[in-house]
């Protein structure tokens, strides 16, 4: 036989809307949107039923995320968890989950007042403290772009940059205003930076807490703001500034930053930084894997057959290299410490150069006949057809 206090209680899944194999991510979910949904201060003029219906959820909610609890209501219904919500029924003393009504609440200031005067407790809310707008804020850090060549990466780089950032307003010195007088509490929240409204509710009179609209919060009003920077201590500026990056910055190992070169902060607040993003310009001639420089270079057949030297570029100029006889097409040399150096190491990435075999266009009479009568003589060593011209075994 059921308790009187259990009777009139319903299924605590039907509550929720959910089945009993409900994940408690479904759970979570299900309840968040009930929540918002149902809450007295978004119900204005049907507090009393919104209130019953929130109560109801937030009951359901508690037993189905505590293992223990959903356990035994599993078990034995209601009469199960009897005892577990003492002899008044449902506490919030019994919650404990307080993070997910800030989450779902975080709009509302004073969450913790609300649903303090709505349970009758708030033991055991987390306070948010309101941050102070005259107290020093660090300023905000900068995001630019800076587009490289592969030669500039190749060496130390110094740049003139042109920005626009916020420096301290040098007719208030960032107060704001000019006379401590002018500084004064605020008249609305008498200088705590909340205010509170009270709303009649069927559990008594519900007391919200929120930030000053007139202060932000800060518990203070300027009477008359600095004309200069209008009262925000801050000004925008046009700012030339110097940077430096050491040599062998690439795109991939970014961004870069450079310390307290971003907006300055409020109220005597330290600066932002300068986060830098590195672009590769595309070379004409190279590609780059890493810090190794890739380039394919076309190369007449003579040499290829007989060997010589061509010049070959790379990202500090122009170097001889050796092509021994008898050097295939897509063979690649290896050019030592030609490619990008590594930040703050005595060492460097490497060129590889592929050689490419380049057959010759519009020839004259003769070249063809010279060709037509070499041919039987260079064509003896072709190879047939093989899978180890893939170079995959």
């Amino acid at each position: 036989m059921q308790r009187p206090d259990t009777q009139k209680k319903r299924d605590y899944y039907e509550v929720l809307g959910v089945g009993k194999s409900a994940s408690e991510e479904e759970v979570k979910k299900a309840y968040r949107s009930l929540a918002k949904k149902y809450h007295p201060d978004l119900n204005r003029g049907d507090e009393k039923q919104a209130a019953e219906k929130f109560k109801e959820i937030s009951e359901a909610y508690e037993v189905l995320m505590d293992k223990n609890k959903r356990a035994q209501y599993d078990r034995f219904g209601h009469d199960g968890l009897s005892q577990s919500f003492g002899q008044n029924g449902f506490s919030m003393r019994d919650f404990t989950h307080m993070d997910d009504l800030s989450d779902i609440f975080g709009g509302f200031g004073g969450i913790e007042d609300i649903l303090g005067s709505f349970f009758g407790s708030s033991q055991g809310f987390r306070t948010r403290k309101q941050k102070n707008s005259f107290s020093p804020q660090k300023g905000r850090s900068i995001e630019i772009s800076l587009k490289l060549h592969l030669s500039e990466m190749n060496s130390e780089i110094k740049k003139t940059i042109n920005l626009s950032r916020h420096e301290t307003c040098d007719e208030c010195r960032g107060a704001g205003f000019k006379d401590k007088s002018d500084k004064q509490t605020c008249s609305d929240c008498q200088g705590s930076g909340y205010v509170k409204k009270s709303v009649n509710t069927m559990f008594g009179r519900m007391v919200s807490t929120t930030t000053c609209g007139k202060c932000g919060g800060s518990g203070f009003e300027i009477k008359n703001p600095c004309s200069k920077c209008r009262g925000e201590g801050l000004l925008s500026v046009s700012s030339k500034i110097e940077i430096s990056l050491p040599a062998g910055v690439i795109p991939e190992e970014g961004p870069y930053v450079l310390r307290g070169e971003g907006n300055a902060g409020r109220s005597g607040g330290g600066r932002g930084d300068l986060i830098i993003n590195i672009y590769e310009i595309p070379d004409d001639i190279f590609l780059r894997s890493g810090r190794n420089i890739l380039c394919r270079f076309p190369v007449s057949f003579d040499i290829l057959a007989t060997g010589g030297k061509i010049k070959v570029p790379t990202v500090e100029g122009d170097v001889m290299m050796s092509v021994p006889p008898s050097t295939q097409t897509g063979h690649v040399f290896r050019l030592k410490n030609k490619g990008l150096p590594y930040p703050k190491k005595n060492q460097k990435g490497d060129q590889l150069v592929e050689v490419l075999s380049w057959t010759p266009g519009n020839l004259s009479k003769k070249a063809k006949e010279l060709i037509k009568e070499l041919g039987p003589e260079i064509s003896k060593d072709t190879p047939p057809p093989s899978r180890k011209l893939f170079n995959i075994d």
